[in-house]
Parts: structure tokens; C-alpha cells; sequence
């Protein structure tokens, strides 16, 4: 008996779109599918690598990188961040994307405002040597340090806050969060302006007690001192504060962070 060669359709297979040209007579091969291996699934997961979101081994590195991740995010760590990122609800990234927008925002104005007052200095003589000389050779330096530091601060921000009015979490995700270097640099340019505005305050603050201190009042002298430690007193207060509070904190809530689950 001869068998007819002639090509017919087979009826659309439920696992395929397309028709399948079978030789008439002869039986059709089977085609297993594994079940969800048709489509691809693009969103990533919370578990997909994450080696690369956790700070270096050695210590300076550990302690530079949660130093960057809290001036640039406000948080030690980077957990936060990689939950909002992995987060399926986009709300939580606006937040986000909203509390960066208005740090960056108060630390560019806090900028400008050190930087008029850092040109004022450098563009105007003192009214009074005897009592406040800020032409001299260190005292301006620090200013002039303090007026650079500052405009470099407000052009970063500004570029930084010019690129999270369009960011996407994907493109988060893709471009700036893609690898570890990537996360270093990206927390490198997010914290830039707020370290640049403190060591510019800390540049105008020496640079204006050093030219009290240059003067020749004594009165003015001691009004300088005490400046200067009223600041340094409230910052250890607070460090103070906060450690007890984070010791705290840590003892009562070491058992509940081991069973908190991120979000897939």
C-alpha cells in the first residue's frame, strides 16, 4: 500500500500558536512543554543576586559603605532600598524617589545659603581688623575652600534631583543597582552633596574663628570658643542619644528581623 506524502495542517496544539505541517500517514512527533517555560518573566525576584547588595567583608570598607548608604538613602544599610526596589507595589518607590527628592532639596538650600554667605566674605573687606580679620592668608583659603565646596555640592544635587524627576525603579534596577560597583557609585553621587555642604560649613566655621582668633580682642576671642563648643557639644549629645537608642532597639528586635520576609 502506498502512503500519500501530500502535507496537511494538524489542529493548533495547545501549548503552540502556530499550526504544524505533519507528513500524512506517518504518526506526529511528541513535543513535551514544561509548563511556564512559554513566557518569560522579566520582573526580578528579591532572591536574584543578592551577594552584591551586601557591604564588603573588611571593616573600612563596611564602614564606608554603610556611611554612604545612611548620608545618601538615611539608612545603615542598603535592606531598605532593596525591598522598596523589589517591591511589586509602585507606590512604595515614589515614596522613596520623593523623600531623596526633598533631602536633596534641603541640602541644596542649605548650600546656597553658605555659599552667599562664603562670597560675601570673599568679596567684601572686613569693617574692623582689631576685631575680625578675614583677609588673612588662612582664614580666606578656608573660605574660598568653603565657596568651591559648596557650588560644587549644588551642581551635583541639582544634576541628581534633574535625574530622579524622570527615574524609573526599572531603570534603578538595570543601570545604577545593576552590580556592586554600581551601587557604590550610585551612593558615592547621592551622598556627594551632603558631604560636600558639611565639609564647606566646617571650612567657613574654621575659617571665621581663625580670623577671630587672628584678631586682637580678647573678648572676641572667647566668643569664638564658646561658638565652637556649643556645636561640638550638641553633636555629642546626640551621637549619645542615638547609640543608646540603637542599642536598645537591636536587643528587642533581634528576634523579629530574623523572621521578617522581603517582599517578592
Amino acid at each position: 500500500m502506498e502512503l500519500s506524502t501530500s502535507r496537511i495542517k494538524s489542529p493548533r496544539s495547545p501549548d503552540t500558536a502556530t499550526p504544524v505541517l505533519v507528513e500524512a500517514g506517518f504518526p506526529q512527533p511528541t513535543v513535551h512543554i514544561k509548563p511556564g517555560t512559554a513566557s518569560i518573566n522579566t520582573r526580578p525576584t528579591c532572591t536574584d543576586s543578592l551577594s552584591y547588595w551586601e557591604p564588603p567583608s573588611s571593616l573600612l570598607g563596611c564602614l564606608l559603605y554603610n556611611t554612604l548608604c545612611l548620608i545618601a538613602f538615611g539608612y545603615p544599610t542598603m535592606d531598605k532600598i532593596r525591598q522598596i526596589l523589589y517591591d511589586s507595589a509602585e507606590k512604595h518607590w515614589e515614596e522613596a524617589v520623593s523623600q531623596m527628592y526633598i533631602r536633596l532639596g534641603n541640602i541644596i538650600m542649605v548650600a546656597g545659603l553658605l555659599l552667599a554667605t562664603a562670597a560675601a566674605f570673599i568679596t567684601t573687606p572686613p569693617p574692623d581688623k582689631s576685631l575680625f580679620d578675614y583677609n588673612q592668608r588662612g582664614p580666606y583659603i578656608c573660605i574660598m575652600g568653603s565657596f568651591g565646596l559648596n557650588a560644587g555640592g549644588i551642581t551635583v544635587g541639582s544634576c541628581a534631583l534633574l535625574v530622579l524627576a524622570r527615574l524609573q525603579r526599572q531603570s534603578m534596577l538595570d543601570t545604577f543597582c545593576a552590580d556592586r560597583l554600581r551601587i557604590f557609585c550610585t551612593l558615592v553621587m547621592l551622598a556627594y552633596p551632603a558631604i560636600a555642604v558639611a565639609v564647606a560649613a566646617l571650612l567657613l566655621a574654621f575659617g571665621l574663628l581663625s580670623a577671630v582668633w587672628c584678631a586682637e580682642d580678647v573678648g572676641m576671642q572667647g566668643a569664638g570658643i564658646i561658638a565652637l563648643v556649643l556645636p561640638c557639644t550638641m553633636a555629642a549629645i546626640f551621637s549619645v542619644v542615638y547609640c543608646t537608642r540603637a542599642k536598645g532597639v537591636q536587643t528587642d528586635t533581634s528576634t523579629e528581623g530574623k523572621n521578617e520576609a522581603l517582599p517578592v
